[in-house]
């Protein structure tokens, strides 16, 4: 259980008292809150609905990637969360939590026991927390290097927490005590971590892209700071550092570090859109368009530049909810609609302000790379893997709408 409502103190309570063989802790949810991520119980809680989130945890080197499949699933892990489950939702039906619940807890388990406290009693402890996570980050150093990070970590804790314990000096031995231990541990733990492996890969995913000026790249984000780890990539392809991917992919936004190589150009036609009918109402532009995609697929993908304004979008006669901003944000401004293709193309209609011109583009998107692509599969290292959405090849096209 990682993640309950806001205001859970009695929620906690009620957890406490029913789970038969509880793992949670506040620090999934504190990690997870800084993931561009939501989950189904995301919307309950936008409406203040009250309750858990309940998810495994564990084989996180399988979680996206090929290896995530129902084989590699435990039986043991499904009973549990069932078991829990149901505790709890016959729990908040005979006895649901106050609506006026006091205050945030922080919460973990010790041998089958539910361990919580206020959460303002304890922010030094969240953030020694987090330095001791941040210790895996250092790569394949020895133990001291742990060390030597875990301290200078916990000395930076210290200066943030100072003036919440400073009128006590038993709390600051305390804390400066409890810091040491826990990084010092964290440290061994975190030296003798498993490698990377085939069985623990780290995410290296492979593109293919090629747009209408038959322009064609390799391209792949690697997200670690050791690239000499994946030096057969670059010895399979001309590979470079590229600073601003969105010359190559306009709506393209990485945070790790993107590198792109000439590819092959191939003789394949791209995706297009085929205006049915444009009409103009009192400042907006409503287009009936066929979305069409000779290759036929996995996905086709729109994308509309970050200066579009638009009213409303439908696809195959479904209309499509509001983006909002996170989604947004996540693909560097632009706006990103997705379509199954269908045998012979797929109407979509949208509305936009008339407000100058809109840049969009048609893609198509397809899993896995091209045959030209075989040399860069194999020099990927063993110990690398793709995740997400995998390897993908795609192509795309740029269209202008004019306002006028």
């Amino acid at each position: 259980m990682y993640e309950t409502s806001d205001k859970n103190a009695s929620l906690i309570k009620l957890y406490a008292g029913v789970s038969h063989a509880p793992i949670t802790s506040s620090l999934m949810y504190d990690l997870y809150q800084h993931l561009p991520s939501d989950t189904d119980f995301t919307i309950l809680k936008d409406h203040g609905i009250q309750g858990f989130n309940l998810a495994f945890i564990g084989g996180t080197a399988l979680y996206h990637r090929i290896g995530d499949i129902t084989a590699n699933t435990s039986l043991y892990s499904i009973q549990h969360q069932g078991e829990e489950a149901l505790a709890l939702a016959r729990a908040l039906a005979t006895n649901p939590p106050s609506e006026k619940a006091s205050g945030d807890v922080i919460i973990f388990d010790v041998f089958r026991h539910v361990i919580w406290w206020p959460k303002e009693y304890t922010p030094f402890l969240i953030l020694a927390a987090f330095d001791a996570l941040s210790l895996r980050g250092i790569g394949d150093s020895g133990v001291s290097s742990y060390i030597c990070h875990g301290c200078f970590h916990s000395v930076a804790d210290l200066s943030v927490v100072w003036p919440s314990f400073r009128k006590s000096r038993k709390n600051i031995y305390y804390f400066v005590g409890l810091a040491a231990v826990i990084t010092i541990l964290f440290s061994v733990v975190g030296n003798y971590y498993p490698r990377d492996s085939d069985k623990n890969p780290y995410p290296t995913n492979l593109m293919y892209a090629q747009d209408d000026a038959g322009n064609p790249h390799w391209l792949f984000i690697f997200r670690k700071r050791s690239i000499w780890k994946v030096q057969s990539l670059f010895q399979s392809a001309s590979f470079s550092a590229e600073p601003n991917p969105q010359k190559l992919i306009p709506w393209l936004s990485s945070n790790f570090p993107f590198y792109a190589a000439p590819a092959p150009r191939l003789p394949v036609a791209l995706p297009q859109i085929e205006i049915v009918s444009r009409n103009r109402n009192q400042g907006k532009l409503s287009i009936h368009a066929r979305l069409v995609s000779p290759q036929n697929t996995d996905r086709v993908t729109l994308y509309f530049s970050p200066t579009a304004r638009i009213v409303s979008m439908q696809i195959a006669g479904q209309a499509i909810p509001d983006l909002d901003q996170s989604q947004i944000d996540y693909f560097y401004g632009w706006h990103r609609y997705l379509s199954t293709p269908i045998t012979g193309g797929v109407d979509v209609q949208f509305v936009l302000d008339e407000a100058g011109t809109t840049d969009m583009y048609v893609v198509d998107e397809n899993y896995g790379l091209p045959r030209e692509g075989k040399a860069l599969l194999n020099a990927r290292p063993k110990e690398a893997s793709a995740s997400q959405d995998g390897d993908t090849t795609i192509f795309f096209r740029h269209i202008r709408l004019e306002s006028q």
